[in-house]
């Protein structure tokens, strides 16, 4: 659990799908070793491999003193409780939480309540997911999309003026997520929000 504002970065990085361990390792090393930023490791595409046994193959090289910055994403309402244990076991920082498992995993103020040792964040599209977000005590969500990107290309954004209506409703702390650089840290920052979040400027090309 995160107490303040202080304690958090102008930067949260959200992983690329993992497609090459050896390539995926060397984009979290460098983000790791280059920024204070938080991590979110979205490990969606695997083989047949277990989760954990990738998970593994992937930190096998990470300075163990960073792994508190790693947050795991949970996007499946079936997969929550395994990835605590693994953020529990491996010394991670916490989980990431889809908007599907705000909305929909029953009993989810009581898992983060047992465990507010560990950093919760959560996506957030709305008003009725911040909300919820309120109502949990996320540390920080991510609202998205503000602008049109390679992963949200179509013409259903927000925009700033949106975007700077919803950081209002929250009650914790917001990253911008969605075409942003952190070159458009002003723009959030001057919505109300915390930072910006990204996985191409970010994860892809360590414009930090």
């Amino acid at each position: 659990m995160i107490n303040n504002l202080v304690k958090l970065p102008k930067g949260y990085i959200i992983s690329g799908n993992l497609t090459d361990i050896d390539e995926f390792g060397k984009n979290l090393d460098t983000c790791l070793n280059s920024t204070n930023y938080y991590i979110q490791l979205r490990l969606k595409q695997t083989s047949t491999n277990s989760f954990e046994s990738i998970l593994n193959s992937v930190l096998s090289g990470v300075d163990k003193s960073k792994l508190s910055r790693l947050l795991l994403n949970s996007g499946n309402l079936d997969e929550i409780d395994e990835k605590l244990k693994l953020v529990k076991l491996l010394g991670l920082g916490g989980l990431h939480l889809t908007s599907g498992v705000l909305l929909n995993y029953p009993g989810l103020d009581k898992l983060i309540g047992n465990n507010r040792d560990l950093v919760w964040s959560g996506s957030c599209h709305d008003d009725k997911e911040i909300s919820i977000v309120n109502t949990l005590r996320l540390d920080f969500i991510v609202i998205s999309p503000i602008l049109p990107s390679t992963s949200c290309p179509s013409d259903n954004y927000l925009g700033w003026e949106k975007f700077g209506s919803l950081v209002k409703l929250s009650s914790v702390p917001v990253y911008g997520l969605g075409g942003l650089n952190i070159n458009h840290l002003k723009e959030v920052e001057l919505a109300g929000g915390q930072g910006v979040a990204a996985i191409q400027s970010f994860w892809q090309l360590h414009k930090f």
